[in-house]
């Protein structure tokens, strides 16, 4: 391993600079355990376990406030019956305050369902709060005021990600419903058309929103609106994923994770790499296959449904959901452009791919049996014209060992033509194109980008359970333009500094910038030289772009990470060694540098006449 800075230190007092909301001591029983920082969510909906909505809004008829919703009574009367609880007295001043807009003669009113500290940092005053114990409070009548804007908070313990628990569930879902019948007491375009459900995070029950929900418009911009072209189970995950939202914190087991992106039972391929298993996970989180149970472990594989693929609905099939170009266009990339599904030639091609490894001697095998071979054939002709295959047809036809081959083949021709574009690649699965055939307004529409950041999300989830153990705990704070990748290079970077040195450089700058990178997937920097040589390596690597040092530090700040390669000014102990080290920020913006050690980063130091900043790709894209 190469050699760095010597006396490399930039903190003359060699202290740690890191707060605790920055870097943690996490549980020593964990295997594995880090902080993540995520962008500022883009949307919408894990959908919660459902409940029966009865009339007149009486959801569950148990003596909980749900219960008592009656949408025969005003909001006044139901808080003098003791349903509604009075919001504080600073939250009834600040809804006292804003600005109600009436509606128009038809139109439709929106409800906004959010968490209270989301709803907070945007500044929105409630109507209506609704607390952990599933207590409702209220601020005014906004049905009263015929409001075209209401706005629901959702209390949640700090930084959770989870679903609402039973009670607040039916406080959630009875008052979306109460809200519908009395805006439908005196508006027919509610009666007729439903609410407007702006629920970002998924907050309301399925079946209430495909009971209530009003059809987007095309001048709607709720998250409604932008995920309107994407199948219930993907816009499911992309509200899981939104509810990472900025200053949130909390921990996730195994299982939690399990809950975002699904678990896959077949073992990686032979030349399957980490980083293709993990965009191949978030894919499926994305998709969302049926799920695995005893009786039928193989059931994610044997998924066959319609999904919504921009304004169309096509056949998508098995756990990465995958559509005929897809297919197709795997074979082609095999077989030869001008590839076909035919009786004739489906044997030899079977055969062929059998050689190379592609799909097991034995699946070949039953292609020499005709009526086989035309069955697999006149699937994917059905698939072609738009029909759904059956789950017999997928359990004979589409092994999971096939699925998991095209899966990984497609995600790594994908990923090296977006330079290792992780929502990019998936957004061009997920629409059955090359990435280089994804058009700029495809690549910009608000829903698209929604599923590009999920994607990448969802990778960086699957990444973190498949190095943690069993019983592991991944701990996460989530705060403004940081991602998980970048939390997951923090951890790793302290990890190695503190491992090395502590907070006294060893000389070893560059071997700790290259340990902890390849722990977070950058295993191409080891072996790239020493503190200053880096540099050369990383001019020519796709996943980073040189950057000026106002730039760097800039994203640095915001919660991103970065590489600076620095050179001497004379020659250090007789070696041009230079020094390296990844830059990070603590919570009051001091730049701390960590490569065999860590500090304070002090870019006026003196010893060094040039510096060169580098930034992962990923980071640019979404700073």
């Amino acid at each position: 391993m190469a050699q760095g800075d010597s006396n490399a230190s930039d903190n003359t007092n060699s202290t740690p600079a890191l707060d605790a909301g920055v870097v943690q001591q996490h549980q020593a029983s964990a295997r594995f355990s880090t902080e993540l920082q995520m962008m500022p969510p883009v949307g919408n909906s894990v959908l919660a376990a459902g409940f029966p909505v009865g009339p007149a809004g009486d959801v569950a008829g148990d003596g909980s406030p749900a219960s008592k919703l009656d949408k025969t009574k005003s909001v006044g009367q139901l808080m003098s019956a003791g349903v509604f609880q009075p919001v504080d007295a600073r939250t009834a001043a600040r809804a006292a305050d804003a600005p109600a807009q009436p509606l128009k003669p038809g139109e439709t009113p929106q409800v906004t369902v959010t968490y209270s500290d989301a709803a907070a940092a945007g500044g929105k005053a409630p109507d209506f709060i609704v607390k952990q114990d599933g207590t409702i409070q209220a601020s005014g009548d906004p049905t009263a005021a015929n409001k075209k804007d209401v706005v629901i908070q959702v209390e949640r313990p700090p930084g959770s990600v989870a679903n609402p628990d039973a009670n607040q569930q039916k406080s959630i879902d009875g008052l979306v419903n109460y809200l519908y019948g009395r805006y439908s007491n005196d508006n027919p375009s509610v009666a007729q058309k439903g609410l407007q459900l702006n629920d970002q995070y998924g907050l309301i029950s399925d079946n209430v929103s495909q009971q209530i929900a009003a059809k987007p418009t095309d001048s709607d911009v709720s998250t409604a609106a932008a995920r309107q072209n994407f199948a219930p189970q993907t816009q499911a995950a992309m509200s899981q994923a939104s509810r990472f939202t900025p200053g949130s914190s909390g921990s996730m087991s195994r299982g939690d994770i399990g809950n975002f992106v699904p678990e896959r039972a077949m073992p990686r391929l032979k030349d399957e790499t980490q980083t293709v298993a993990d965009v191949k996970n978030a894919i499926a989180g994305e998709f969302r296959p049926d799920k695995a149970t005893k009786e039928n472990a193989n059931a994610p594989y044997e998924t066959s449904r319609m999904d919504r693929v921009g304004a169309t609905e096509v056949p998508a099939v098995g756990r990465y959901g995958m559509t005929y170009p897809i297919i197709r266009g795997w074979f082609a990339g095999l077989e030869g452009a001008d590839f076909d599904f035919d009786d004739e030639s489906i044997v030899q091609h079977m055969d062929h791919l059998a050689k190379t490894g592609k799909v097991s001697k034995a699946f070949a095998a039953k292609f020499h049996n005709k009526e086989f071979a035309h069955r697999f054939v006149n699937a994917m002709h059905q698939m072609k014209a738009g029909q759904m295959l059956s789950k017999a047809d997928m359990k004979d036809l589409m092994p999971a060992q096939l699925q998991e081959q095209i899966a990984a083949d497609t995600v790594a021709k994908f990923m090296q033509a977006t330079n290792n574009d992780v929502g990019k690649t998936a957004l061009a699965f997920h629409l059955g194109k090359a990435p280089g055939e994804l058009t700029a307004a495809e690549l910009a529409d608000k829903g698209n980008k929604e599923y590009q950041q999920s994607a990448v999300n969802f990778g960086q989830l699957a990444h973190a359970r498949d190095t943690m153990g069993a019983n592991g705990t991944y701990n996460y704070t989530v705060s403004e333009g940081g991602t998980l990748l970048d939390a997951k290079i923090k951890q790793a970077a302290l990890h190695v500094a503190n491992s090395i040195g502590g907070t006294d450089s060893q000389g070893r700058c560059a071997e700790g910038v290259q340990l902890a990178w390849a722990k977070a997937g950058f295993s191409e920097l080891l072996g790239t030289g020493d503190g200053w040589q880096m540099h050369r390596h990383l001019d020519k690597d796709p996943r980073f772009v040189k950057v000026s040092a106002e730039e760097a530090y800039a994203a640095v700040r915001k919660g991103h990470v970065a590489i600076v390669t620095r050179h001497w000014t004379v020659d250090h102990n007789g070696q041009d060694s230079g020094h390296v080290e990844t830059l990070m920020a603590d919570n009051r913006g001091n730049i701390i540098g960590a490569s065999d050690f860590h500090g304070k980063h002090n870019p006026n130091n003196a010893r060094y006449n040039r510096d060169f900043f580098y930034l992962p790709k990923a980071d640019v894209q979404s700073a």
